[in-house]
């Protein structure tokens, strides 16, 4: 049987998911930032001297690659706190689907 606390619960996960999520997305841009950041001053000091544009950002990777390492590990945390707030967004729908069969059945029921 649903309880008030169930769905108080099911909403508090959602609302802290998508708190995670957000936070997580921002920490990844910030990074990213950084990085192209750093990037861009090789260039302009002429220390990527690539071919291509290949070429040159795997140059940048491997002079930069604590901040890609953390570019790329802040990415990932974001797509895992965005899944968690997916799943908890279905959580949400889950209640919300419980809800509504338990008042058609009380409607029914009258």
């Amino acid at each position: 049987m649903l309880t008030n606390e169930m769905l108080m619960t099911t909403y508090e996960v959602l609302k802290d998911a998508v708190g995670q999520a957000f936070r997580a997305s921002e920490a990844a841009g910030l990074a990213k930032e950084v990085f192209e950041t750093a990037r861009g001053a090789l260039m302009l000091e002429g220390r990527l001297d690539g071919k291509n544009e290949a070429q040159r950002e795997a140059q940048a990777r491997e002079m930069l690659a604590d901040l890609y390492s953390s570019m790329t590990a802040a990415e990932k945390a974001a797509r895992v706190t965005k899944n968690a707030m997916d799943l908890a967004r279905l959580d949400v729908e889950l209640v919300r689907a419980q809800l509504r069969l338990m008042e058609l059945a009380e409607a029914t029921a009258e």
